[in-house]
């Protein structure tokens, strides 16, 4: 069981691409940050995820990329909810696999949160985030 999260008015033969995504480059980066905290001071915060954490939801069968979605957590603190995507742009919700036994297993595709929140506390300052 997949949701597609791609706009309903695209194709929907258009696949998604593991290659979406691109390095910007330190200075354009910066000001995208500066500019949304400086307009946005209240929503201001970083994230923090960890490596084994992607790896996980990247290593499940068919996984092509991440999505990820703003949300609140359970005491209404601005976090993001990662899940992982196929080609047709899909969050993967169920998978399968073969279990030791030899039949097919149905699997949970992962849905992650609980990563660490860094506070922008009202607007960014060149002490909080010093690469902009």
């Amino acid at each position: 069981m997949n949701k597609n999260l791609l706009d309903s008015t695209t194709d929907s033969a258009t696949a998604f691409s593991p290659s979406v995504g691109e390095h910007i480059g330190l200075e354009a980066g910066a000001k995208m940050v500066k500019s949304f905290y400086d307009a946005h001071p209240d929503q201001a915060n970083g994230y923090l995820i960890g490596r084994e954490i992607i790896e996980k939801i990247l290593a499940q069968p068919g996984c092509a990329g991440l999505s990820i979605h703003p949300a609140y957590n359970e005491e209404n603190v601005s976090t993001l909810v990662f899940a992982g995507v196929d080609t047709d742009g899909q969050q993967i919700l169920k998978y399968s696999v073969i279990g030791q036994n030899g039949n097919i297993e149905i699997k949970d595709g992962l849905i992650v949160d609980h990563i660490t929140t860094i506070p922008g506390g009202g607007g960014a300052s060149e002490s909080t985030y010093s690469w902009f």
